[in-house]
C-alpha cells in the first residue's frame, strides 16, 4: 500500500485543482501556465490595465472571493488587523499595549506585503506604523 506522500508525489490525488478554491501548489501553477495560453492574455490585460503597478494595486486589493477590500469609514477607530484579516493575511498573534500594537505574522514576506498594503490604504493618517522582520508596529498618532 502506498503512503500519502508517495501518491501526491506520484500526482493521483493533488491537494486542489488549479481554479478551485484551496491552495494550489506552485508547481501545480507553473504547469497550468505552461500548458495555456494564459501568460500572454495576462500580459493583455495588464497592458490594458496600464502596467504593472496598476495590476499589482488592483491584486492587492482583493482578497480570496475576489472582491475588493474598501475601507468604509475613515476614523481613529479603524483596525488594521480587522482590514488585513479581511485582505486575506492570516496574522500569528496580536500583541496590545496602552498606546500601541504589534501585530505578528507567519511569514516576513506576509508582514512586508501587509505593509505597503497599509500604507496604500491610508493607515498612515492614523498610526505611526513601522515593521521589523514578521512584525508590525503601530502607535497611536
Amino acid at each position: 500500500m502506498k503512503s500519502f506522500r508517495e501518491i501526491i508525489k506520484d500526482k493521483e490525488v493533488t491537494e486542489s485543482p488549479v481554479g478551485m478554491v484551496g491552495r494550489t501548489r506552485d508547481s501545480e501553477a507553473l504547469s497550468h501556465i505552461e500548458s495555456s495560453e494564459l501568460a500572454k492574455e495576462f500580459r493583455k490585460i495588464v497592458k490594458k490595465l496600464g502596467g504593472k503597478n496598476v495590476a499589482r494595486q488592483l491584486l492587492a486589493g482583493m482578497n480570496n472571493s475576489g472582491k475588493k477590500i474598501e475601507i468604509t469609514e475613515k476614523s481613529d477607530t479603524m483596525d488594521p488587523s480587522k482590514y488585513l484579516r479581511e485582505a486575506g493575511y492570516k496574522i500569528k498573534n496580536k500583541h496590545l499595549e496602552k498606546y500601541s500594537f504589534e501585530l505578528e505574522f507567519f511569514k516576513e514576506t506576509d508582514a512586508k506585503n501587509a505593509l505597503e498594503d497599509l500604507k496604500t490604504a491610508g493607515f498612515l493618517d492614523y498610526y505611526n506604523i513601522s515593521g521589523a522582520g514578521k512584525i508590525i508596529g503601530f502607535e497611536n498618532i
